[in-house]
């Protein structure tokens, strides 16, 4: 009888001790709620922090409260060393275990919701500034027009000009125009930039055939030049009036036409007109001089050897100079 009564007290206490173990898991469980609560307001996953994660953390709470007890009653060192480093060892893989968890949470969680946030930031921004830009850009637009056109005619003001005038000029206008293009319908300022618009290409018209007159004067009046020049080196080549001949002079009498044809034919208006005209009445009389010159040769053929005279070769030459 004795000993039956040794085991049911034995059982007896282990059953007090099974009971005591799932009171304390449970109170440890309700403890763990509060920071369980926490992290699933956090992490918004209330299965994981507040059933998952208290279940297996209350049992383990309170075997490491064993093990303390335990270790009180262990008298060996290394019995407690051993004890001491599973623990530490188990403690330190669910410590790793929970720390990735909540690592990649943040991960997932954070970045997302402030992108969602960046964009709709932006989103409002942009949809702000398109708001507030439909209201101001037409009229702004509109003053820009105005103002680069008001530019392009004082540039143009009292003409003649010379060809990079008439460009820029021409550039002022094409950026006038772009503004004006890029005000939309049903707008304020639409029915003006449209009176406007036709006005600005109409004198970009007027732009543009004055360019290609000044091209075209420019490119004359260099032409003219350039025959000028070639003259006066080939006139720098004759060592002596003497040695003049009528092949040389009929051959420079025709290069001074085609230069005074260049020079002529320079419209009046244009930025070259007058310069072309001076040196075209100047080689017009260096034509008729150079006329003088070859039916002195041909003469003086036909009768005895003789040369033109020093006065007009140097007359012919020194006309040259007054090219501008």
């Amino acid at each position: 009888m004795a000993f039956n009564t040794s085991d049911d007290t034995d059982r007896n206490s282990a059953a007090e001790a099974e009971n005591e173990f799932y009171v304390r898991a449970f109170a440890a469980w309700v403890l763990l709620l509060l920071p369980g609560l926490f992290l699933a307001l956090v992490f918004s996953q209330w299965l994981l922090y507040l059933v998952v994660v208290p279940i297996i953390a209350a049992p383990c709470t309170i075997w490491i409260y064993d093990l303390l007890q335990l270790l009180r009653l262990l008298r060996k060192r290394s019995n407690k060393f051993l004890l001491v480093t599973l623990s530490g060892f188990s403690l330190t893989l669910l410590g790793a275990a929970i720390a990735t968890q909540v690592y990649v949470d943040l991960s997932d969680s954070f970045p997302a919701s402030v992108a969602k946030r960046s964009t709709t930031i932006s989103e409002y921004a942009q949809e702000s500034s398109v708001d507030v830009h439909s209201l101001l850009q037409p009229n702004a637009a509109l003053k820009q027009a105005k103002e680069l056109g008001m530019q392009a005619s004082i540039i143009v003001q009292s003409p003649p000009h010379p060809l990079s005038t008439w460009e820029l000029a021409d550039q002022k206008w094409t950026q006038a125009i772009q503004h004006l293009e890029s005000i939309p319908p049903k707008t304020e300022a639409y029915e003006e930039a449209v009176v406007k618009l036709a006005d600005y290409q109409a004198n970009q018209r007027m732009i543009a055939e004055r360019i290609k007159a000044e091209q075209k004067a420019s490119d004359s009046y260099e032409k003219g030049k350039r025959i000028v020049s070639e003259l006066i080196e080939l006139s720098k080549s004759v060592e002596s009036y003497r040695d003049i001949d009528i092949i040389t002079l009929q051959h420079m009498d025709k290069k001074l036409e085609v230069a005074v044809q260049a020079f002529s034919s320079i419209p009046s208006g244009t930025a070259t007109f007058e310069k072309a005209q001076a040196n075209s009445n100047v080689h017009k009389d260096s034509h008729q001089t150079i006329q003088s010159m070859i039916a002195t040769l041909r003469d003086c053929h036909e009768m005895l050897p003789c040369n033109i005279a020093e006065s007009q070769w140097l007359i012919f030459v020194r006309d040259f100079e007054k090219i501008r």
